[in-house]
């Protein structure tokens, strides 16, 4: 994973969380695990060592249907979604 993408995760996990405002009220999961800002949290601690890479790691960040609809509301324009993508790839746990 590139730096600059590795940055985007980064912030978005420690940021003030703008994007919740938007998070959707029907048709997903309504866990705050499951919040754009969480799933890079995990990704964060994953890419620093902090957790190991798991099956259960993967499924969680598989679960991105509720990170996509809220996604529009990042003040930074960062696709998240996308990048978690990128790192289960990375990790290919099938």
């Amino acid at each position: 994973m590139e730096h600059k993408s590795i940055d985007q995760i980064h912030f978005c996990a420690f940021c003030p969380n703008v994007c919740r405002f938007n998070y959707p009220t029907s048709g997903v999961s309504q866990k705050e695990s499951l919040a754009v800002s969480a799933l890079a949290y995990v990704a964060y601690a994953v890419m620093n060592k902090f957790i190991v890479y798991t099956k259960e790691v993967d499924k969680l960040l598989a679960d991105l249907e509720g990170a996509r609809r809220s996604n529009e509301a990042c003040p930074y324009h960062f696709d998240i979604p996308a990048l978690l993508g990128q790192l289960r790839e990375e990790f290919n746990m099938e």
